[in-house]
Formats: C-alpha cells, structure tokens, sequence
C-alpha cells in the first residue's frame, strides 16, 4: 500500500480511537523531543499546520513526554540545535534513556545557519558526531523577523533549499523541510507496517476482553418477565444439577452439593453415632441398681426386661439431637447450594433479584424442614416405644454361655466401674448407728452375686447389639426422611414456588441495574464498535499488502507528511 493510504489508514483509526477519548492500545507514532528554543515550534510547523495552541502546550507536553517515547512503537525526533555542544544536549540525553541504541532516533539540526563564522554542521550532518540510526536532516526555521514580516512557507521552503545547496552542495539532497517530511513519511510507514501485525494482534485481545466484559454484564433486560422466568429456570436447573452432581471443581478439598449431602447423612451422622460406646455409658453402680429396681413381686428368672428398657431408651432419645442436627446442616448446605447456583452475573448486576430468590429459596427450605424433623422425632418416639426382643434372640448362646459359668471374672463386666459403693463405705466409718444402718442396706443392693455379675454381662451384650440394631435404623431413616421430605420436596418445588413469589414483586425493583454496571456496558460497547472499526481498516491493509506482493506493483511516489498520523510531543529545557 502506498505511504499516503497506509498514512490514512492510520489517521482513520486514531479518528475512531478520539471518540473513545482514549487510545485502547498503543498506535505507532512520532514524538518531537527538544530543549527551549531548540526550534520544535518551528520544525512542527514546517511538517503540518498548528492551529491555535494552549498557553500552557509546553507544560502538558512536558508531563507526557516520557510516556509516549517509552512506548516502543514511537519513533523519537529530537531537535537539537547546531551551535550548541551536542554532548550535553537534553534532548539527545532523553531519547538515549529510551533507546539507547539509536533504533528509533532521527535527530533533526536546526539552526545551521546560524553557527558561528568559520565552523560549520557538515560532520553532524553527515552523522560523524550524533549516534542515531535513522539519520540526521538539517533544517532552517523561520525567524521571528520572518514571521513579523509574514513570510511565507513556501518562501522559506525556497530559501532553505537555496542555502543547502549553496553551503552543502554535497548532501543538500538530504536537507531541508520538505525531505524531512518525506523520510518521515516512509519512517512511518515502515515503522507501521514492522508492528501492523501486534497492532492487529492486541485489537484481537482487546476485543476478546470487551467479549467478556460484555458476557459478565449482560444484555439490557427489555421483557422483565421472560427474563425472571429464564433467571428461574437457570437457577432451578443448577441447583438441582448441584444436588445430583455436586461440584466439579477437582481442585477443591471441599465438599459441596449433593457430595456434602451424601457426606452429611451417611458419613457423619454414623460416625456421631459410632462414638456412642452404650456400656460406657453407664456404671456398675446404675445397672445394678436398675435390675434391683425392676424387681416385682417374683424376680424375673433370666434378664429383667424392665431393666433392659430403663438402660436402652434414654440411649435411644439421644439419638435424636445428632439426628436434628443433620437436618440443620442439611439446610445450611442447601442454603450454601443456593448461593452457588446464583451466576456471577445475576449477583454483580441485580442485587435485589439476588436477595429476593435466596429469601424465597431459605423460606422453601425451612418449611420443608419441618416434615423431616418432625418425621425424626416420630422416628425415636417410635423406637422408644417399642422394643423388639426378636432382634436380641441371635444373642442366646451367647447369654447360655455367660449362665453356665461357675464364677464370673469381673474384669468381663463391660460397664464403667462404679464410685458410689467406696463413697457409701467412707461415710458408714464416720456414720451412727441408724445412719449406719441404711448405708449398709444400701451397700446390699450394690454388692454382686454371681448371678447378678451374669445378668449386667448379658445386659452390657444386649445393649450393644440392640443399640447398634436401633443406630443403623435411625441413620437410614434419618438419611430418608431429610431426602425425601427436605431434599426432594426443594427441588420439585423450586421452580414453582419461585417464580410466583417472585413475580408478585415488583419487576423493576428486582432488575434495577447499578448504575456503574450500565456504563460500563455502554463504554464497552463504544469501545467494541471503536475496535472492531479498527480491525477492519487494519484488515483492508494487509489484504492491500499482499495482494501488491503478488501483483509486484511498482512503488508509489512518496506523499505529502501528515502528523495527523503521528502523536507529537515536546521536551521543555
């Protein structure tokens, strides 16, 4: 593509980016660079017009400078003076801190003309004193008599070329204004064409990222009920998909969804019961007196029955606080699933939505909870209520076993040792004689006989068989009733229940949009259309380009320079 259009095509897109007011990416660029009165003024004017600049131009320049020549899409002009020791010069100083090489660096001389007699720029111009790789071109300004007297440009454009060639005949070519306006046209354009692809590459990427921005604020909501209804079903289906799956983050040590579920009322809940230890929990001292208390009119031949049922049943209503409180982290989960099935989007733009389906959600949940706890506690009432021997029979052996023993070894007794018997003995030693009396009644009923010592060794067996009968029962119709009247009851009735509550508020409460959320939409949106612009003039060029290799056309004149193109900047000294 010729300079002229690749220049223009640049000058579109910086149009596009001016209505951002902002350049989304780094474009290629020239800035000027030089000290107080090096001549920048007048170097910019010989290249384009300037119309009517701020009193301050110099101090805004100054604060952008090294923003812009640290970019190393920029090429660097620096304008520095012919009559001044090139070593200390600040603008040369400033683009070596930048590129230190020269790679990006023309240096332009001004001021040639007015050197003092008997030295001349010959050896700058001919590149022997500044070490810059894209060139030096020497340059006369337009004195301020010049200006006064309203001299012309192209008056000054004749006399410059006139004294190039009358003073450096040799290199006169490569002097002057107009030149340099030409070898900053084909800079540019060689420099445009060396980044064309990461220019491309980066409005790629900033698009993409305008994509997301975009997906995480979503489309302007135009039918506030369709919208609710598809927020609903979204939100019915991952919890629901939640429940079934849990999560699929393989990264994460947590358990949540329906795999917490799971761990809620199988894992946990028979540990808890697990932990219960039933001939722990008693002493010596409580059985004995529980099987003496049973005791009718006639003892009872083998195990009191009545003894058994006085021991079992508190151990069977403890089983309902573990039981209660699975059903609580049941709806702790649930409430925790309810969070997660929200999307990002919906919490981040519609606050009040959010709020509005967790409250509809819990209520859901806490209402259907009451089904299962109250199944739980109808599941330990009934259990107390009823013993079933029948389950105990497979122990009969064993208890045969234990009654045909001669002499029973008391460390075989499963229950904790009782302190109630020396307590007993240590007050008898200090006791009168009619207190002394009823203590040692009471140290009768706590004193064993063989046949006493059989019936706690069966009783411990029975209570550990039948408490682990009954725990395993209350874990599986604890786990059945939660799913069922908790668990299920939520998801069947979710969709539903949501979508009536929820419709009787009022819409444009539920979807009032914070306000920063609809800007940026807007801005992304400008910005989008801004890229996607950019992206096309950029694709038209390397289209143009490779159909010209292909044709081999021959090259272009060189156009006018337009620093319309170029971003220019100034150093003050």
């Amino acid at each position: 593509m010729a300079m002229k259009g690749l220049l223009d095509k640049l000058n579109k897109i910086q149009d596009l980016f001016s209505t951002l007011r902002y350049e989304p990416i780094e474009l290629p660029k020239i800035v000027v660079v030089g000290t107080q009165s090096a001549g920048k003024s007048s170097v910019l004017e010989s290249l384009v017009a300037i119309g009517d600049q701020p009193e301050d131009i110099e101090e805004q320049i100054q604060e952008l400078i090294m923003d812009y020549i640290e970019n190393p899409l920029t090429i660097i002009l620096a304008v520095v003076t012919a009559n001044t020791d090139m070593a200390t010069n600040e603008s040369l100083k400033l683009a070596k801190s930048v590129d230190p090489e020269g790679e990006r660096t023309l240096a332009v001389l001004t001021k040639v003309d007015l050197m003092d007699e008997g030295t001349d720029a010959r050896d700058m111009l001919k590149g022997l004193v500044i070490p810059v790789k894209l060139g030096i071109v020497g340059v006369i300004n337009r004195s301020q008599k010049d200006i006064n007297d309203n001299k012309t440009m192209e008056d000054a454009f004749k006399y410059e070329q006139e004294y190039f060639q009358k003073k450096y005949k040799e290199i006169a070519s490569r002097t002057g204004s107009l030149y340099l306006a030409k070898k900053l046209s084909m800079l540019l354009s060689d420099h445009i064409n060396k980044n064309l692809p990461d220019v491309e590459n980066k409005i790629r990427k900033e698009m993409e990222d305008c994509s997301k921005i975009l997906d995480e604020c979503g489309e302007s909501i135009t039918d506030k009920r369709a919208t609710l209804m598809n927020v609903v079903n979204k939100f019915s289906q991952a919890f629901c998909s939640l429940c079934d799956k849990g999560s699929q983050n393989l990264q994460s040590m947590k358990l949540t969804g329906g795999a917490k579920l799971c761990d809620i009322l199988h894992s946990s809940l028979e540990k808890v019961f697990a932990r219960c230890e039933p001939c722990k929990s008693y002493t010596t001292d409580q059985v004995i007196i529980a099987i003496r208390q049973s005791n009718g009119l006639k003892p009872p031949f083998f195990v009191s029955e009545v003894a058994f049922e006085t021991l079992i049943k508190p151990l069977i209503k403890k089983m309902e606080k573990p039981a209660l409180a699975c059903v609580d982290a049941v709806k702790r989960e649930l409430g925790n699933m309810c969070q997660l099935s929200i999307s990002g989007q919906l919490q981040l733009r519609f606050p009040e939505l959010t709020q509005a389906l967790i409250k509809v959600v819990l209520g859901i949940v806490e209402e259907r909870s009451q089904k299962a706890i109250q199944t739980i506690k109808d599941l330990v009432s009934i259990e107390t209520g009823h013993i079933t021997y029948y389950r105990i029979n497979v122990l009969e052996e064993e208890f045969q076993e234990v009654m045909k023993q001669d002499k029973i070894d008391s460390s075989l007794i499963p229950f904790k040792e009782g302190v109630l018997e020396e307590k007993l003995r240590s007050r008898s030693r200090g006791a009168g004689k009619e207190e002394k009396a009823d203590i040692d009644d009471q140290l009768n009923l706590l004193t064993m006989s063989e046949k006493d010592k059989k019936h706690v060794i069966i009783l411990g067996k029975m209570l550990d068989h039948y408490y682990q009968i009954v725990a395993e029962t209350m874990q599986d119709s604890t786990a059945k009733a939660v799913v069922t009247f908790l668990v299920n009851e939520v998801r069947e009735s979710l969709t539903t229940e949501l979508s009536v509550a929820l419709m009787q508020r009022e819409l444009d409460e539920l979807f009032h949009e914070q306000e920063d959320i609809t800007d940026k939409r807007e801005a992304t949106h400008a910005k989008l259309n801004v890229l996607e612009q950019s992206l096309q003039v950029i694709s038209g060029i390397t289209s143009h380009q490779g159909r010209r290799k292909r044709s081999a056309a021959g090259a272009s004149p060189p156009p006018t320079f337009s620093l319309k193109s170029a971003i220019l900047s100034s150093k003050e000294g």
